[in-house]
């Protein structure tokens, strides 16, 4: 509940400093991202989202119009670039963003693979 409410805390900061006179262009990655960022922003702007339905974050190529996107957004919100590395050369210091993956509030689960290929940590023998 505590990261929702950070979260938020973010989106006042950039709400409260950005002149109204024009719709706030935000911008998201993926999907689950721009669903979070709807509900926050619910009133205040209609986020756009990057992906297509089906689009996978690990090996997307930007197109000119994401290109385009990325540059007339006021803020863009993305996980990092961990998960999604066509973001990494794009987002320059002119373009405000937020990846996830760099806040020091959000703890991320990440696990280990052993060289069988089978996550550490826990058992596959009961899947048949």
């Amino acid at each position: 509940m505590s990261r929702f409410i950070s979260f938020g805390l973010i989106f006042t900061f950039f709400f409260s400093s950005h002149l109204m006179a024009k719709e706030f262009n935000v911008v998201t990655s993926v999907k689950p991202l721009q669903l979070i960022v709807q509900e926050l922003t619910q009133g205040v702007t209609a986020p756009q989202v990057l992906l297509p339905a089906g689009a996978s974050p690990h090996d997307y190529a930007l197109k000119p119009s994401d290109v385009k996107k990325i540059h007339d957004a006021d803020l863009v919100i993305w996980v990092g670039p961990e998960l999604e590395t066509f973001m990494a050369r794009i987002l320059t210091n002119d373009v405000t963003n937020i990846a996830l993956t760099s806040q020091s509030s959000i703890d991320f689960l990440y696990y280990d693979h052993d060289e069988e290929g089978d996550h550490t940590g826990h058992d596959h023998s009961h899947e048949g």
